[in-house]
């Protein structure tokens, strides 16, 4: 776990891809691993009358901010899952070189992508892909879809996927990835937790989901309307009045 006297004050957003060459073999590498981990998890048959907010819900967060932690490791993932949001979970770091040593530990990432899954666990859009130099206790963030708020049954993520690539102290490739396939119950809040860890990523910040899309955490929220104390009608009466005098 990354010690908060190590952790830099940056949050990283690094740089979406330009379509070079270099990029390219980037987004080639990680669609094998991302089209490799998500096959490796059975999809999800979804009733053709679910209704977004009532019977299909998105109660994960809507902005996910990960602190980095290079001494992290997978399996198993470390999630808080007490009440039952998460369906279940994929992880691995691994070196994707033949006779590579055993050191799984990167001095630096340089690429790490986020896609949310729709119910099918296909891509929605095209995710966030970070290219930089990432250091041990750099903090990055993804944005989900469900940040913008949509009735659109085939918005509503039921999966969560992330993939780092770095290297080790002598230059061999490693990599972490990890999957989360979540319930969409809807009266299932919170479905993610502040320090819960997948490998190298540690969950720092979790913005909470919109309203419509998750009645459990509008169900939880305090009330921000100041209170105002109920008063009837004024009484009235006969006047007081003293002895003549």
């Amino acid at each position: 776990m990354v010690q908060k006297s190590q952790m830099r004050n940056r949050t990283r957003t690094g740089r979406r891809t330009n379509g070079s060459s270099s990029t390219g073999g980037s987004m080639l590498r990680w669609l094998s691993l991302a089209c490799a981990l998500v096959a490796s998890v059975p999809s999800t048959t979804m009733a053709d009358d679910s209704v977004v907010g009532e019977t299909l819900c998105a109660c994960t967060p809507s902005i996910y901010s990960f602190t980095l932690d290079f001494n992290g490791t997978c399996p198993p993932i470390m999630l808080n899952n007490s009440l039952g949001g998460i369906e279940e979970t994929t992880c691995s770091v691994r070196s994707t070189i033949a006779n590579a040593s055993d050191d799984l530990t990167p001095v630096i990432v340089t690429s790490i992508q986020f896609l949310d899954l729709n119910q099918n666990l296909l891509p929605i859009g095209s995710g966030n892909l970070l290219l930089g130099n990432f250091s041990d206790g750099d903090i990055v963030s993804f944005t989900s879809v469900t940040a913008l708020g949509s009735d659109n049954v085939t918005q509503i993520p039921k999966g969560f996927l992330a993939v780092a690539t770095g290297a080790n102290i002598i230059d061999e490739p490693v990599v972490n990835n990890f999957l989360l396939k979540f319930t969409n119950d809807c009266d299932i809040y919170p479905v993610l937790n502040v320090n819960d860890t997948a490998g190298w990523f540690v969950f720092s910040d979790l913005t909470p989901p919109r309203d419509e899309l998750c009645p459990a955490f509008v169900s939880d929220a305090p009330s921000m309307a100041p209170s105002v104390p109920t008063t009837g009608p004024p009484t009235t009466g006969p006047p007081t009045t003293g002895p003549p005098t």
